[in-house]
């Protein structure tokens, strides 16, 4: 597994911290993805994509939004 990890690249290791961290702490708060997207209103599908960093164009009004609700910085 050392191997593997070693040959990963950076920015793919910080990418995944991202998606852990918010998952951690929808979590530790007892909410689902599902309800915390329907809070803040934005689709479920998008903050995937804003957390992997999948190629789209930046929203940063919807980062804010995701920052704010679960009060810890991620971006």
């Amino acid at each position: 597994a050392l191997k593997i990890l070693e040959k990963t690249s950076k920015n793919i290791i910080e990418r995944d911290m991202k998606y852990k961290l918010f998952s951690k702490t929808l979590l530790e708060k007892g909410i689902t993805a599902t309800e915390f997207s329907k809070r803040i209103g934005v689709d479920i599908d998008k903050i995937n994509r804003i957390l992997r960093e999948i190629p789209v164009n930046r929203d940063y009004e919807a980062e804010k939004k995701i920052e704010e609700e679960i009060g810890q910085k991620i971006f």
